[in-house]
C-alpha cells in the first residue's frame, strides 16, 4: 500500500510504517504548501492513503467520492513518541483501508470507520 503523510505528520512515523507500506511524505513529494484539497486531488491515484492529524479534514472535504483512503489520528498529546506508540493501531487502521476505502478515525480507545 503507498501511503502519504500529511504535512502536519511528524517525519519520524516513516520508517516506522514501512516494510508492509512504501510511505512518503507531502514534504517530499514536492506538495509542502498544498492546501487540503489540493493535496487529496495530487494524492489521489499516487497513493492508496492519507494520514493526518487534521480532525477537520473529514468534515471539510468531500471523501466519500474518493478513492484515496483516509486515516486520521486523533490523539493526544501530538507528539512521537505518543504516536509512534500508537502504530498499532494506525497499522490495523491503513489495514481496514485497504479492504474498503474511505475514513478511519484512530482514537485513544477505538478505531472507528465513518460512513459517507
Amino acid at each position: 500500500m503507498k501511503v502519504l503523510l500529511d504535512h502536519d505528520v511528524p517525519h519520524g512515523l516513516r520508517l516506522p510504517l514501512t516494510g508492509k507500506h512504501e510511505v512518503a511524505t507531502a514534504q517530499y513529494q514536492g506538495w509542502a504548501d498544498f492546501d487540503d484539497e489540493s493535496l487529496i486531488a495530487a494524492a489521489e491515484g499516487q497513493f492508496d492513503a492519507l494520514i493526518t492529524l487534521d480532525t477537520n479534514l473529514a468534515h471539510q472535504q468531500n471523501l466519500g467520492s474518493r478513492k484515496l483512503g483516509v486515516v486520521v489520528v486523533d490523539l493526544h498529546p501530538v507528539v512521537p513518541s505518543h504516536l509512534k506508540a500508537s502504530l498499532g493501531k494506525i497499522r490495523s487502521a491503513l489495514a481496514m483501508i485497504g479492504e474498503k476505502p474511505g475514513v478511519v478515525v484512530v482514537r485513544e480507545g477505538d478505531i472507528d470507520r465513518l460512513e459517507a
